[in-house]
């Protein structure tokens, strides 16, 4: 591993870049440049205090020599952002693969003062395989590329200087997803969601993550877009919905009866029938119809609005809950907003996080909250990560929070944990 450990930024990092092409000019290979910011050092520098922020910083620096090659160069570049440069890049996918890895870093534990810290990163990446690209401009394409995964909320971004598609080597990925579900490789996660109010939760989200022998950990973003080219989309909403209806079921038994979220795509809700594969996979585990939610996202519901409103009207006369995932980021209008069968509105994260320091955020979230206790729609806050957000979205009126101050997501028996302790968790400003 060559780790630069000099902070003296971007000016510094072009002699860097400009070494590391000319050595690549020998190889027939392609070249990346990634750039990691860490996307909320500035709220724990807020919460905490800068040293703990720069201890954040340090330690996130050692995490990204550890995860990467020993031939690869870790740079850092500003005071939330480090350049990695990869070279012997074989094709697109070999990215793609890196970029997954590095994702990891967001299930990161790190003790900072006695606190458990969690951490968010935010990855642009730009590819080349032409050996004359100018330095400037490959640099250029990294931080473009950052600027776009922020902006459409992905995870990553990639910019290639070349006109490309995957090739079939990128995408061993998706014939691996053929056997992932006989090869039990497709498990749940649980995020709970608790009252602004009290603190108690009060419902859980299941989340489904892929471990691959080869890969690792897949983020859903990556291999769900896979799915829904493909019949196995239906397939793994199947096992995603009797796992957690399975969950919820033991978990109202032994521990609290509190309902489960299930995401589902649009492709699966167009399908024949959903309302009856629904109530079927209920009727199997016995749950009570209330303690289910089906999510959808605004945006889906836009794409085909009268048809899917008309199919989750079927689902609510099961006696299933709706919700409408990353609300306020489809340009809805009032009108759309009436006919809406939900029982309630999941505002996007991107509001929520910087609902304290953008007043246009702010204002978004309130108005928000309000259209939808007019229409009689309870309200999560997705993306609550500081007291302070938490107090914020308590005096507009929020009802439920969901976030990484409550908890990141649990396995099956974390969760449990985490229940037989949630008043511990139920934080002062609950019961203020």
């Amino acid at each position: 591993m060559v780790a630069i450990r000099r902070h003296d930024g971007h000016i510094d990092f072009i002699n860097v870049l400009l070494d590391f092409l000319k050595k690549s000019e020998l190889s027939q290979s392609y070249s990346a440049l990634v750039i990691v910011k860490i996307s909320d050092i500035d709220e724990v520098n807020i919460n905490f205090n800068y040293h703990v922020g720069d201890q954040l910083y340090t330690q996130a620096f050692d995490w990204l020599i550890d995860n990467t090659r020993e031939k690869d160069i870790v740079y850092p570049l500003t005071s939330d952002k480090f350049a990695i440069l990869l070279g012997n890049i074989k094709n697109k996918g070999h990215v793609i693969l890196a970029a997954n890895k590095l994702m990891q870093f967001s299930n990161q534990q790190f003790v900072i003062q006695s606190e458990d810290i969690f951490s968010q990163i935010s990855i642009g990446i730009a590819l080349a395989k032409d050996k004359n690209i100018d330095a400037i401009k490959f640099l250029q394409n990294a931080e473009i590329a950052l600027d776009l995964a922020e902006q459409n909320h992905k995870s990553y971004e990639i910019l290639s200087t070349e006109k490309e598609g995957l090739d079939d080597k990128s995408f061993e990925m998706k014939s691996n997803l053929d056997t992932a579900l006989n090869n039990s490789e497709f498990f749940l996660m649980y995020q709970p969601q608790v009252d602004v109010n009290s603190g108690m939760p009060i419902g859980m989200e299941a989340l489904i993550r892929w471990e691959n022998p080869r890969y690792g950990i897949v983020p859903p973003d990556v291999f769900i877009p896979y799915l829904e080219e493909s019949r196995l989309i239906n397939l793994v909403t199947d096992f995603v919905l009797n796992t957690a209806l399975r969950k919820q079921k033991e978990l109202s038994e032994k521990y609290l009866d509190i309902p489960v979220s299930v995401n589902f795509s649009p492709f699966v809700l167009q399908q024949k029938n959903v309302e009856e594969v629904i109530n079927k996979a209920i009727g199997i585990w016995g749950n009570n119809p209330s303690k289910l939610v089906v999510e959808i996202t605004e945006t889906a519901i836009m794409d085909n609005e009268k048809e899917t409103i008309r199919i989750l009207n079927k689902i609510k006369d099961i006696g299933v809950a709706i919700s409408i995932d990353d609300f306020g980021t489809g340009y809805s209008s009032l009108a759309y907003f009436k006919n809406i069968p939900a029982d309630e509105i999941k505002i996007d994260k991107s509001f929520v996080k910087n609902l304290l320091h953008d007043k246009a955020d702010y204002n978004v979230v309130r108005t928000i909250i309000d259209l939808a206790h007019d229409f009689g729609h309870t309200v999560v806050a997705e993306g609550a990560e500081d007291e302070e957000t938490w107090k914020a979205l308590k005096i507009l009126g929020c009802d439920v929070i969901q976030g990484y101050l409550v908890s990141k997501p649990l396995i099956y028996d974390n969760l449990i944990k985490w229940l037989e302790n949630y008043k511990n968790y139920a934080i002062a400003i609950g019961s203020k």
